[in-house]
């Protein structure tokens, strides 16, 4: 009987060529900007104001909700190895989106925590740490992580290749990414503009990744290196002695 990861990577092998999975993947990693720093920067003097924080306080909700990101991170990487890029790449996307509407509905949210008992400013606190952490752990950290690995799986024998491209590519997009994000927030608000994301993750790349996201088959670099390499395969009878017994990679 074959194990859970090897069906769910096998079920999922699609008929794309593997530079359009590049294309997709590469387009995942820029749907992670709602949750990159660059992202969350446009938006920090609106929060600042809606939730009568100050500076310190909603940096120190940012830290605790990268941190908390941070520890969740190893056991999700675990669960996207037993499910695959596209179940993984799916559920991430809707939940990013998710999570950025629930960020518009923050100062509401606080406000109701507040009325519960809870002092205005810890109250604040709690609910902007949560609302960090979800963007962190599924921005910044879940979305990069499912498309950076399936950009290395498709791209075994080229990795430096394909990674040189999406390290060029990276830095210039999120460097724009503040200025896009202020005329967006100067047009319809920042509750609108966050809004706009996160119906462009869901559905908009949600469905995406549901069509498109896929790890190779089993015997996928196998076949690729036969592939490209046009190189004949020894039989293991005609090897050297020494070749079949410490060998078996062969």
């Amino acid at each position: 009987m074959r194990d859970r990861t090897t069906l769910s990577h096998t079920a999922a092998a699609p008929a794309l060529p593997r530079a359009a999975l590049f294309v997709f993947a590469l387009l995942g990693v820029l749907m992670s900007l709602p949750g990159q720093t660059a992202g969350i920067s446009p938006f920090t003097d609106y929060l600042i104001g809606a939730l009568q924080m100050s500076r310190a306080h909603l940096s120190i909700a940012y830290l605790i909700g990268t941190i908390l990101s941070a520890f969740v991170l190893t056991p999700a990487g675990r669960a996207y190895d037993r499910l695959g890029s596209r179940v993984t790449g799916t559920a991430v996307s809707g939940a990013l989106g998710l999570s950025l509407v629930a960020l518009t509905f923050s100062p509401r949210i606080a406000a109701g925590v507040s009325a519960a008992g809870l002092p205005s400013a810890a109250a604040a606190l709690v609910v902007m740490s949560f609302a960090f952490f979800l963007v962190r752990f599924f921005g910044q950290g879940m979305m990069q992580l499912v498309d950076r690995t399936m950009i290395m799986k498709w791209f075994d024998d080229k990795r430096g290749f394909a990674n040189a491209i999406l390290s060029s590519m990276l830095p210039l997009v999120f460097g724009l990414a503040p200025l896009v994000l202020n005329t967006v927030i100067s047009a319809y608000g920042w509750q609108g503009a966050w809004l706009i994301l996160a119906v462009i993750l869901l559905p908009g790349f949600t469905v995406i990744a549901a069509l498109t996201f896929a790890d190779p088959p089993v015997d996928y670099h196998r076949q690729h290196v036969q592939a490209t390499d046009g190189a004949p395969q020894v039989p293991r009878a005609l090897r050297p002695a020494a070749l079949r017994s410490g060998c078996s990679s062969w």
